[in-house]
């Protein structure tokens, strides 16, 4: 039984002060993290917030240490915190009747000692703490206390140096806070699909190397199929984001044209002969062998082309034909005999929330609309161009050029192609040692299954913290790092590792695996020490192909 905190007398205008910062469900900023990194440290504690009462819940501006960004009020120690004017202590939460049978004690993150300065206002308001929170019992004295009160001013200091900012550039930061907001979201809603989603994948990757009947291998590659497609939805809402943040990229590199080509095209061989259409492509004769484009675009673009293609074509056949389109670019072509797009809607296919349309809208799923526009932008940032040439009930032919040569850019001088490797493809005169930290059960269960146990020992840990125990105990030659998992995070853990005294650990490769693909946190993962970056749901190939790149 918890014994929630009492309700300030002021709590209505607390709340209105609180709100008044328009602070709450913004994104991480790094003059908050900033602090409590450096708090952590001095104070040696495993964890330390920003966090911030609301009505309902504590949430954090900043958590180091901690993967999440809010708990229930009504288990809040910093709940408690708030009724005070000065430091809220408890020095072993097991021996405090108030908290002994919380949640947060009897299970992660297992609070032992608590100390939690309040933040308090200028006009007197407090708004929630800066606390320190540890694992085990960690006495901590006066001095400690008045450190605590020093740097909780300092973070009072940051909140309203952030709203007299904010008075002087309300309009444009208004643009800012949603982007955050929405930034925020965004990358909740990649982790919380592309987990299962990476557990889905891996389940039916095992099923299909079982001994199936030929109906039941081909029910099972249409769940896989599905499941690509499903994640490729998701890369365009993600890539739709970084179109109106500017953030969207390419990486250009020689890839060889005709293997991309096959990969795209075999993805949807099963959907088109479901349907009962011809399906081709060709390539002509005199088309070079090798094209300057980013791979993994080239076939997000070609992957939505043949998509559109094949919802909208009922009968008949859907093809791809490449072709030189002058002397230094090449035109692929999508050609369907689908419901066609009528001229006047031609001008608009390729803008934001646009769809292909038939007379009868309600005749298909219309999808999202995002596929061709972000194609289109896509196509533009390889500097090439796209079109579609189409008349009602005709069929249509969708079209990009690309240039063979791509000048704008410095290429990655290695041959790209998309041949999947697998962990049979690696082998080690004497096995590897990996230490993987995952906290999801099917996931671990996937990774041992993946890992050939021929050229790789595997040791399984379920957080951060363990995972450096691991690494101050033993040798490892790899690290897969999980990024969102309790008690210690990844990166958290990573960056610790990167801090060791001891060279030889301070240098293990590790490999941070994670759902959130956004540009800002991969390269905030980057900074913080991970050699490589896989992307749930994971695949057996990217895995083995990151593996081996980096252990040679």
């Amino acid at each position: 039984m918890t014994h929630p905190a009492t309700i300030p007398l002021n709590e209505k205008e607390r709340l209105a002060k609180l709100e008044s910062y328009e602070i709450l469900d913004t994104g991480f900023e790094d003059s908050f993290d900033r602090l409590t990194e450096l708090v952590a440290d001095l104070f040696g504690a495993p964890i330390c917030l920003v966090s911030l009462v609301d009505e309902n819940r504590q949430w954090f501006k900043s958590a180091c240490g901690l993967d999440a960004r809010e708990t229930e009020r009504d288990i809040a120690f910093c709940a408690h915190a708030i009724l005070g004017d000065d430091i809220f202590y408890v020095e072993d939460a097991t021996k405090d009747q108030r908290f002994h049978k919380n949640p947060l004690v009897t299970s992660p993150p297992s609070i032992r000692t608590y100390c939690g300065a309040p933040l308090i206002t200028s006009d007197g308001y407090k708004l929630g703490t800066l606390c320190v929170i540890y694992d085990r019992v960690n006495p901590l004295n006066q001095a400690d206390f008045e450190r605590l009160r020093k740097f909780a001013a300092i973070v009072v200091d940051e909140m309203e140096l952030r709203i007299a900012l904010d008075h002087n550039r309300q309009a444009k930061e208004d643009a800012r806070r949603a982007a955050r907001a929405k930034s925020v979201f965004l990358a909740n809603m990649s982790h919380e699909i592309r987990t299962p989603m990476s557990a889905i994948v891996g389940l039916v990757e095992f099923i299909l190397d079982t001994d199936l009947s030929y109906e039941q291998k081909g029910t099972v590659n249409a769940i896989k199929n599905q499941a690509s497609l499903m994640t490729a939805v998701l890369n365009d809402i993600l890539d739709h984001s970084k179109i109106e943040e500017g953030k969207l990229s390419v990486l250009i590199k020689t890839v060889n044209l005709e293997k991309h080509i096959k990969h795209s095209f075999d993805l949807f061989v099963q959907q088109a002969q479901y349907k009962g259409l011809e399906y081709s492509y060709h390539i002509d004769d005199d088309v070079p062998e090798l094209i300057d484009v980013d791979p993994i675009r080239l076939n997000q673009v070609l992957n939505n082309l043949l998509s559109n293609a094949l919802k909208f074509t009922t009968r008949g056949c859907v093809s791809v034909s490449v072709s030189l389109d002058g002397q230094d670019a090449v035109k692929v072509k999508v050609i369907d005999q689908g419901c066609g797009v009528p001229k006047a809607k031609q001008g608009d296919i390729f803008k934001r929330f646009n769809q292909i349309l038939s007379e009868d809208e309600n005749a298909f799923d219309q999808g999202s609309g995002l596929g061709l526009c972000i194609s289109a932008e896509l196509i533009s940032l390889m500097k090439g161009q796209i079109g579609v040439e189409s008349a009602d009930n005709t069929g249509s032919i969708f079209w990009f050029s690309l240039p063979i040569k791509n000048y704008e850019y410095d290429k990655n001088i290695c041959v790209s192609s998309p041949d999947s490797i697998g962990f049979h493809d690696i082998s080690y005169s004497k096995p590897k040692t990996i230490l993987v930290a995952e906290d999801n059960h099917i996931n671990q269960l996937i990774l041992q299954r993946m890992i050939d146990p021929k050229s790789f020992n595997v040791t399984m840990v379920q957080n951060g913290q363990q995972a450096l125990e691991k690494v101050g105990a033993e040798d490892y030659d790899l690290i897969l790092m999980d990024v969102r998992m309790p008690i210690m995070d990844g990166i958290t853990a990573t960056e610790q590792i990167r801090s060791s005294r001891d060279p030889h650990k301070a240098e293990i490769p590790i490999i941070a695996v994670t759902a959130d693909v956004t540009e800002d946190n991969r390269k905030r993962y980057i900074r913080a020490g991970v050699n490589d970056i896989v992307t749930k749901p994971i695949q057996e190939c990217d895995l083995a192909r990151t593996i081996k790149n980096i252990l040679g």
